[in-house]
């Protein structure tokens, strides 16, 4: 048997090395997805590494609270995960001893969460843990290029979430015609 090794020409090398260019009105979405990303991979191996924990099981951790319950549909939503993923995320994490799930005595469909005293002490642990990182991350800039950021994010994202919602509005219609 022969094996044919391929050679590069100069051609595949400057094809290599050259990024496709994003053009300018598509840079701002890029440029937040490309660091939820990066943010995201970081902390998916801190926290395998940390406390043992999938990066969807601390999202889904996060928004609970163990002061009152919290709906599944209405967690699930808020931690942005899928709800097949969410489902997976509070069974994991119910073996764990993290949360605590229970179904609604009123109807016995819905799925309440609550976090327990441990899945608390797995939050503070990490959150401590992670808070020389995270000031690294955003003390390049000053506390109140933070605050604008943190505005203008919000601006942008009830600007996404309202036209998310029109696009779900005209399909709905579209559907319906």
């Amino acid at each position: 048997m022969t094996i044919k090794i391929a050679r590069r020409t100069a051609a595949d090398e400057s094809a290599v090395d050259t990024a496709p260019r994003i053009p300018e009105r598509l840079r701002l979405g890029y440029a937040v997805a490309k660091l939820a990303r990066l943010v995201a991979r970081n902390h998916a191996a801190q926290l395998d590494e940390s406390v043992g924990l999938a990066l969807a099981e601390w999202r889904l951790l996060l928004v609970l609270s163990t002061k009152q319950k919290t709906r599944f549909d209405v967690a699930a939503e808020t931690s942005l995960i899928e709800k097949s993923q969410a489902s997976l995320a509070a069974r994991a994490l119910a073996r764990k001893r993290l949360i605590k799930r229970t179904l609604d005595p009123a109807d016995g469909r819905r799925i309440w969460l609550e976090r327990t005293a441990a899945g608390d002490r797995v939050v503070q642990s990490y959150l401590a843990e992670t808070a020389a990182a995270n000031r690294e991350l955003w003390g390049i800039l000053t506390p109140t290029q933070q605050s604008a950021m943190l505005k203008w994010l919000e601006t942008l994202l009830d600007a996404a979430e309202a036209q998310s919602g029109q696009g779900l509005k005209r399909k709905r219609v579209r559907a319906r015609g």
